[in-house]
Formats: C-alpha cells, sequence, structure tokens
C-alpha cells in the first residue's frame, strides 16, 4: 500500500480494527483518490497503446515495403490524433451543465474537474508525442521517394504509397503495363533499401 490512496487505506483499516467509525471525510477522500488513481492508470495505458502504435524501426534501415505502405495510414493517424485533441479541449473549455435540481453536490466537485484537468493534459502530450513520431516517419517516406533518380520512379512510387493506387491505376496513369509497372517497382524497392 504505497502513495496517498494506500495510506488513507490503511488508517481506514486502524480505524476500523479500533470499532471507531469512520467519518465521511474519510470515505470521500479514499473515493476521490481511487477515482483519481485508476483514471491515471487508465491515461498511462492509453499513453503507451498510442507508443505502440508505431513500429520501432532502426534509424539505419533502409526503406522497405512495409514502411512505404503504412504512409497512409500514418496520416489517417495524424488527423485522428488531432481531432482526439482538439475534442478533450473543447470538453474541457465548456464541460457539462450542471443540474440546477436544488439538490446539494459534493465539494470534491473541483478536486474532480482539477484531476480531469491533469489527465487530460498527460494525454495531450502523450497524443502529441505520437503524432510526432508519425510526422518523422510520413517525411522519411517521402525523403526516400523524393531521393529517387528517375521520375518515373517517383512518380510510381507516389501514386503507389501516397495516393493510395491500385497497380491498374498506376499503370494506367503512367500509360505502361501492369507487369511493367511491377518489375520496376521491385527494382525501386531495392535502390531504397540499399540506400
Amino acid at each position: 500500500m504505497y502513495g496517498p490512496t494506500g495510506q488513507i487505506e490503511a488508517q481506514t483499516e486502524r480505524l476500523a480494527k479500533m470499532g471507531a467509525a469512520l467519518p465521511p471525510s474519510y470515505k470521500r477522500r479514499s473515493q476521490a483518490l481511487y477515482s483519481w488513481t485508476q483514471n491515471t492508470r487508465r491515461w498511462e495505458l492509453l499513453r503507451q497503446a498510442a507508443e505502440q502504435t508505431l513500429p520501432k524501426q532502426p534509424a539505419e534501415e533502409g526503406m522497405t515495403k512495409e514502411r512505404l505502405r503504412q504512409y497512409i495510414d500514418l496520416k489517417r493517424e495524424i488527423q485522428s490524433q488531432k481531432e482526439r485533441l482538439e475534442t478533450m479541449r473543447t470538453q474541457l473549455m465548456y464541460p457539462g451543465q450542471s443540474i440546477g435540481d436544488g439538490m446539494p453536490r459534493s465539494n470534491f466537485a473541483a478536486d474532480r474537474t482539477a484531476g480531469k484537468i491533469a489527465s487530460v493534459i498527460d494525454l495531450e502530450n502523450a497524443l502529441r508525442e505520437s503524432i510526432k513520431k508519425a510526422q518523422r516517419e510520413t517525411v522519411a517516406i517521402e525523403k526516400a521517394i523524393q531521393s529517387l533518380d528517375s521520375s518515373i520512379d517517383r512518380e510510381l512510387m507516389r501514386r503507389k504509397y501516397l495516393d493510395g493506387f491500385t497497380w491498374e491505376e498506376v499503370a494506367e496513369a503512367l500509360c505502361k503495363s501492369r507487369q511493367w509497372v511491377t518489375v520496376l517497382h521491385g527494382r525501386i524497392l531495392i535502390k531504397l533499401k540499399e540506400s
């Protein structure tokens, strides 16, 4: 039993053993700290999940087909994470309306709000880091394609991986056969791995 929650639980157990009635403030504090601890754990798990969405790529590894295929998904992920950040900011700026029914409310509303703000800030930082990683990978993919010598090579790779065209659409756009395009694609991949 470590941390503030453990201390309150230990004190609560000692008082209960002595037969003392627990004051309501102990119960409220214990519940608030337990709730805060659970939220913190949940945000930590979300942060870890966000970090794991991107594959770990060694810096010296060349551009592979798998990395190229991730480009469109990375762009979608960046957009999705930005939308999540905006939604969280909006929820903090405009919290839900309180019910004006005249019933007394908890004195810990400010504590819950502060805890929620802290949790959202932590998650925002984790999401920003996830966005930065995804952006670094997309820039690496774009640079690798731009580094190709031939304009037809760059066009083929852009259409296939950046624009998400099918092989037939790429062949039609380049006025070549599908077989020619796939053979050239294989040669380009070898060039990218070596560079």
